[in-house]
């Protein structure tokens, strides 16, 4: 088996982080909506809502330093393959 280029393997882990603090990132959202709801209806637990847009800021951070990083080889090999392929 050929070793991979160093290059290739940062790619491949700033891939699963970027995949990673996406599914997070909609996890988090989708908790502080939750928490909002249940806010309204019983006017307490406020503490819930900011743990959750503290979430949605360092997953926020993480997903665009890492998916801006992982875009421009990933975009360049779909079109190559797409290419080979038609």
């Amino acid at each position: 088996m050929p070793a991979l280029d160093p290059q290739y393997i940062r790619i491949i882990i700033l891939g699963i982080l970027a995949a990673a603090s996406g599914f997070f990132l909609a996890g988090f959202i989708g908790y502080t909506f939750y928490a909002l709801i249940h806010w309204y209806r019983k006017k307490a637990n406020l503490e819930k809502i900011w743990g959750g847009l503290i979430g949605i800021g360092f997953n926020l951070l993480l997903f665009s330093i890492s998916c801006s990083q992982v875009w421009p080889p990933v975009s360049e090999l779909a079109g190559r393959l797409i290419a080979k392929l038609f």
